[in-house]
């Protein structure tokens, strides 16, 4: 019954999942033509180019795929509530915390799958650097991993709200609306706040804990309201 409820979420949701799989092959595609223009980058050695193209398409797809993923969490409920199937599976044997876990376990699966790929592509650049100065970006080891952490917290929060939204509301475009606009929203709150107490040296710690805790109160309070909600 587990295996079916996946599958059934992965068909359902196959249009999300599609387009994820396509930005993270434009993101490396573009980001291979950009290079391939640049003349600065064609005149170093081959392991350098090669080393340069990974780590940056790694990054930016990294980037890319947390936009994705809050398509795919605001549509994971809502979409079956637009196409009626939830009324459906309200009366099946399936329990509504099975059905939510289904829901869970294949927008995990995306995400850490699309973290991992886009972590073993900025290792590999680190590793195989071998002929400049490490790390790649010319910038410090610890700046880059604060800089994927912060990618990583934007995308949890966008698909945390986006998980939310998709519990509470009859529309996966709305969900996916606000799944997309929130965390956009929290850097303008941090300065705002920055700026009434003037503690700027503290903004992007400020910034990225907003995410996490948004992002966590959006998984467990969208979790709470659907193992509680009477589908009509």
């Amino acid at each position: 019954m587990f295996r079916a409820l996946i599958w059934k979420d992965v068909r359902l949701n196959r249009l999300p999942l599609i387009f994820a799989a396509a930005m993270v092959v434009v993101s490396y595609a573009v980001v291979v033509f950009q290079f391939s223009m640049d003349p600065v980058v064609k005149a170093g050695t081959w392991n350098r180019v090669l080393v340069t193209i990974i780590f940056a398409a790694s990054v930016a797809s990294h980037a890319v795929s947390q936009f994705t993923l809050s398509v795919l969490a605001g549509n994971l409920v809502a979409s079956e509530r637009v196409d009626r199937s939830a009324e459906f599976l309200a009366y099946t044997p399936a329990s509504r915390g099975t059905i939510l876990r289904a829901k869970a376990v294949l927008l995990a699966a995306v995400a850490l799958g699309l973290m991992l790929l886009h972590l073993c592509g900025m290792l590999i650049s680190l590793v195989f650097a071998t002929d400049m100065p490490k790390p790649t970006t010319g910038t410090s080891t610890a700046t880059i991993w604060i800089l994927f952490a912060s990618i990583t917290a934007y995308g949890f929060c966008g698909a945390g709200i986006g998980w939310l939204a998709s519990c509470i509301l009859s529309s996966n475009s709305s969900a996916v609306l606000f799944a997309i606009v929130t965390p956009a929203l929290v850097p303008i709150a941090t300065i705002l706040s920055m700026q009434v107490i003037d503690r700027h040296e503290s903004e992007q710690t400020v910034r990225v804990a907003a995410w996490c805790a948004l992002g966590l109160a959006g998984f467990l309070w969208g979790t709470k309201h659907y193992l509680g909600r009477v589908e009509t």
